[in-house]
């Protein structure tokens, strides 16, 4: 009796919302499990790097992965998007060539690792220049071994999605934890994350191709626009990292451990437009254009509303939170983190129109334009007021590029 109430209750909320909310629900079951536990997993993996590591050490560590993040452009993050959206419309075959694609093309990041720690080698930092290396043998699989979950997604299988996901950073977390527990020593941590993770997503991989019971068909230019959709995407993937880049080149790697304290906190909200974004996708892949427009358009108000309200309370509870969490040596990222909400509640139309509108609808034109726009002016205002204001003048950058992001998406998605 509870669940037919229940039930009731979810059909005539979502008949007011005007949304198959049941749909939603069960959908988003899945995956709020999923992003729950990578919530926890992440906040435990920085609270002990942070605390077991200097601050110098732990900043290095988020530069490390600032330039992986770039260097991963490489692998073609665009095909990620082409699997999901074949999956969705039967291609599976796209799923094996996406990932043999992917592999392929990582070989230049993989130099790329190499050639960043001879720099570094030649400059007189050994630590640096033997994690980079590390990397780079690994760094080909570690790129391309996860497109099983947009392939997953794609055949709205959030459940299994959801729990390879949340088995991978159980696992990773784990051995992260014990790595740094055990030597203090960030070469060694950065080792057990790569062999985990490459670990982890191959065997993920390997059980999704024998029981995925994959059909023969396929996409011929499904990949094709997956490269086109990486080069859409290059430079505001490359602008993602860009801050974390210049305050560790520029500020120092103590600063940056400060700073990344405050995004990682501050950009918590933004699962829930993520996860938005992802249970949208298959449906608006095979909706009529016009319908799938205005059903999404006509729903972010409700979203942004719920992101305020969390952001609110975020920015509350966060001078009590983070020094309980990290220490008072990152109370100056409390600040930070107050001032980053803004950016997060002003990029949510972005996150929903981009990933579950124009990339379901494949609008490479459209993505490409509105990347173009408002990477450059990212990168621009990140650089002027970076040297002028450092990390206030960082998070003024992301104001004014969001606000810019979901304006222009706005726009585009009509």
């Amino acid at each position: 009796m509870i669940g037919d109430f229940i039930l009731a209750i979810t059909r005539r909320l979502g008949k007011w919302l005007g949304i198959d909310l049941g749909y939603y629900l069960r959908s988003n079951f899945y995956l709020l499990i999923a992003q729950g536990v990578i919530l926890l997993c992440g906040l435990a993996s920085s609270v002990v790097l942070a605390r077991l590591l200097s601050k110098e050490a732990y900043g290095q560590y988020n530069y490390i992965f600032s330039v992986i993040g770039i260097l991963a452009i490489s692998a073609l993050p665009g095909i990620y998007v082409a699997i999901a959206h074949a999956a969705a419309n039967n291609h599976d075959q796209v799923f094996i060539r996406g990932t043999k694609t992917k592999l392929k093309w990582s070989l230049i990041g993989a130099l790329a690792c190499l050639g960043v720690g001879l720099y570094y080698y030649l400059n007189g930092d050994s630590l640096l220049a033997k994690s980079f290396w590390a990397v780079s043998f690994l760094f080909p699989f570690y790129a391309s071994f996860d497109t099983f979950y947009p392939f997953l997604n794609g055949r709205r299988r959030f459940d299994l999605s959801s729990w390879y996901r949340s088995g991978y950073w159980i696992g990773l977390t784990l051995a992260v934890v014990l790595a740094v527990y055990l030597t203090r020593n960030l070469l060694w941590v950065i080792i057990a994350y790569m062999a985990t993770a490459t670990t982890l997503e191959a065997a993920f991989l390997f059980i999704t191709i024998r029981t995925g019971k994959l059909n023969k068909s396929d996409d011929e230019a499904a990949i094709a626009y997956g490269k086109r959709l990486t080069g859409i995407q290059a430079i505001g993937l490359a602008a993602l990292q860009f801050d974390k880049l210049i305050i560790g080149l520029a500020l120092g790697y103590a600063e940056l451990a400060v700073y990344s304290i405050a995004v990682m906190i501050a950009g918590l909200p933004n699962i829930v437009s993520i996860l938005l974004s992802r249970t949208i996708f298959p449906k608006v892949a095979v909706m009529d254009e016009g319908i799938a427009y205005t059903e999404v358009k006509t729903r972010i108000p409700w979203l942004m509303i719920g992101v305020i309200l969390i952001c609110g309370i975020g920015a509350l509870l966060s001078p009590y939170v983070i020094p309980w969490l990290y220490s008072s040596k990152y109370l100056d990222s409390v600040l930070y983190t107050q001032l980053l909400f803004i950016p997060v509640i002003l990029g949510t139309p972005a996150v929903i129109l981009r990933r579950g509108v124009l990339q379901a609808r494949m609008k490479a034109r459209e993505l490409f334009k509105l990347n173009l726009v408002v990477s450059v002016f990212e990168l621009i205002m990140l650089v002027l007021f970076a040297l002028k204001f450092g990390i206030f003048g960082i998070i003024l950058a992301r104001v004014l590029a969001r606000a810019l992001d979901s304006a222009y998406s706005w726009r585009l998605a009509r």
